[in-house]
């Protein structure tokens, strides 16, 4: 589905086709280097641009099975969280930018217990995953917080800190992104002055649902840590849109710790304890509320081009 598309995903045709060509033409393409080499990788092999589809689709899918068979507590609940959360479809259009976020992904097992050895494991991920989208840099943070052992024990009292500090954290952002490509979300109709409100309340109540069933684990499950984490990240940042109202910019930055919700949810059902029915409640109620976001804003709203879906068999 990935690989054989057509014309589908906004980035298609106005991003993709246009700079593989370019770079076939000698131009400089990208401003990420890996990913300009694999172009020309590819171009070594075949000058039809739809094989750029094939292969970073190819590279997705592997990233993102290879995690959830290694780390998922229900692979076929991850599968669903996938497509449900729209980030499969968001894949689509934002091709560079997922793909870094499912190889930072794949360094899951890594934040697990922070050391020397997993720090440079993080850091092999990160680089790789640098070589397809810049603002990947962002997730060297997380990390970095897992490092401070306190931080774990003390952790309700870091969520209230984070908020606290959001306002001054978002216009130090600002000031650090000045004179950066992604400058550009700040001067251009990108700055809109309007927040990602739905996505707050969205990420905030996953954050509250994932709490009361993960806290007591907490201290002890380095897993239910690590994603509860990931999952405030996603309410932090999908806030941090009241103060930086660029909600393009914030929906893309969300989507690296909206990933880990491929295990969180799966997580959240292990937990459960009693009757299996109380875990379906608990997979359902997630999925029924994605799933009315996936229908309004893909199905009706046509968000990120993905319908109607086309082969490129269709395509002459």
């Amino acid at each position: 589905i990935t690989a054989l598309r057509y014309d589908v995903g906004t980035d298609y045709f106005f991003t993709y086709v246009p700079e593989f060509n370019h770079i076939l033409n000698g131009s400089a393409g990208f401003s990420e280097w890996g990913f300009n080499q694999l172009i020309r990788l590819i171009q070594v092999f075949t000058s039809n641009p739809q094989w750029l589809f094939v292969v970073t689709g190819f590279i997705f899918s592997f990233a993102t099975v290879r995690t959830v068979s290694r780390c998922s507590d229900d692979p076929v609940l991850s599968v669903a969280v996938l497509l449900v959360s729209c980030f499969y479809f968001w894949s689509l259009n934002n091709v560079r930018q997922a793909i870094a976020a499912v190889l930072v992904f794949a360094a899951f097992p890594a934040m697990l217990k922070p050391n020397f050895l997993n720090g440079v494991r993080f850091a092999f991920f990160l680089a790789l995953a640098f070589c397809f989208h810049q603002s990947v840099l962002i997730m060297a943070l997380p990390f970095l917080v897992l490092c401070i052992k306190p931080a774990r024990k003390y952790f309700p009292a870091v969520t209230m800190l984070g908020l606290i500090l959001l306002p001054i954290g978002s216009q130090l952002a600002a000031l650090l992104l000045k004179g950066t490509k992604y400058y550009y979300y700040f001067v251009t109709d990108y700055n809109n002055g309007e927040a990602t409100v739905l996505l707050i309340l969205y990420h905030l109540f996953f954050f509250g649902y994932a709490w009361l069933i993960l806290e007591k684990y907490r201290l002890r499950d380095a897993r239910a840590y690590v994603l509860l984490f990931m999952q405030y990240l996603c309410f932090l940042t999908a806030t941090a849109s009241l103060f930086l109202s660029m909600p393009e910019m914030i929906s893309r930055l969300t989507m690296y710790f909206q990933v880990f919700q491929i295990l969180l949810i799966p997580r959240c059902c292990r937990a459960i304890p009693g009757k299996w029915y109380w875990r379906v409640l608990v997979a359902g109620i997630y999925i029924a509320a994605w799933l009315a976001y996936l229908l309004y804003f893909i199905v009706w709203k046509g968000f990120h081009g993905v319908l109607p879906y086309q082969w490129i068999f269709q395509a002459h």
